[in-house]
């Protein structure tokens, strides 16, 4: 009953702000969240309530140069995560889950999707304690309802979207500033240079970890579970009878792809390398490379 009405009043509010404000984005987390500017960073609150202030991100300890991002696609099942025992690794929603089971820590956890807090609370409980959470803004106003323990003693992150904040109208990614966003050529995709100004969603959650590990200074980095193309599968923690709608593949020409373009030339001007080791993926290799994952022995 309880998350019934949530969802209720989330439509409500996006029906309001879509047509009466014109900034239909804001719906999953105004009037409830709101975000602070201080001089160390930013501050974070519900209801008027502070719940943490922004981790300093360029502090996370590194375990060396490569970076993997662990997205949830069916790939991964035939993969063998323990593998990534020792490595910097940066799980996305549900693929925490292989942390426990194959023994690894994650050296940050991103939850971009609300939905993934609502429907999978007992996930984002298995998160890692000590391990630095990102969280969206909508992320935030449903774990403080839902999920008010993730606030407690964790290192947080929150994952704005700079080109909507409520109450100003959205703008094109053109009219971001290009000290802070690198810009593709036809202005459609943003890549962010600097967290605290915002992290473009370029249609996925992994677009997200891409522009941190840049940020966080890997030369290389690996995506595993990218595929798109089979997205109308269960993920690979999911079951048939249990899964949750997965939006790729609509989002694919006008933003994934895009944004992977754009991603790609950033690496390649700073003399950095990104790869992608999902066997089955939708992203042409010609855009991010193809790198062999060692496969489940």
């Amino acid at each position: 009953m309880r998350l019934t009405l949530y969802k209720w009043k989330e439509v409500l509010l996006k029906l309001y702000l879509t047509h009466v404000r014109g900034c239909g984005y804001a719906f999953s987390y105004w009037p409830y969240v709101s975000v602070r500017k201080t001089p160390s960073g930013l501050d974070v609150s519900f209801k008027g309530r502070k719940l943490f202030s922004a981790l300093s991100l360029a502090k996370l300890q590194k375990s060396g140069q490569d970076v993997y991002i662990l997205a949830s696609g069916p790939s991964v099942q035939k993969q063998d995560l323990s593998y990534l025992c020792g490595k910097n690794v940066i799980t996305l929603n549900g693929s925490v889950s292989a942390a426990v089971q194959h023994g690894f820590t994650p050296l940050l956890h991103l939850i971009s999707d609300a939905n993934f807090i609502l429907k999978r609370p007992q996930l984002v409980k298995a998160v890692p304690a000590g391990v630095p959470i990102a969280l969206s803004l909508s992320a935030v106003k449903a774990a403080a309802v839902f999920v008010p323990d993730l606030f407690s003693g964790r290192k947080l992150f929150p994952i704005l979207n700079p080109l909507e904040t409520f109450p100003n109208p959205p703008i094109p990614a053109e009219r971001l500033a290009q000290d802070k966003f690198k810009i593709n050529r036809i202005g459609t995709s943003a890549f962010s240079l600097d967290p605290l100004a915002g992290l473009q969603d370029g249609g996925s959650v992994l677009t997200i970890a891409v522009q941190l590990a840049y940020f966080l200074q890997f030369k290389r980095v690996f995506l595993l579970g990218f595929d798109i193309g089979n997205a109308a599968e269960p993920r690979f923690y999911e079951t048939k009878q249990n899964r949750l709608k997965c939006g790729l593949l609509e989002d694919y020409e006008r933003e994934i792809l895009p944004f992977m373009k754009l991603a790609a030339e950033v690496f390649r001007s700073a003399g950095r390398e990104i790869y992608n080791c999902s066997p089955v993926t939708k992203l042409p290799y010609d855009v991010i490379p193809y790198f062999e994952y060692p496969e489940e022995s």
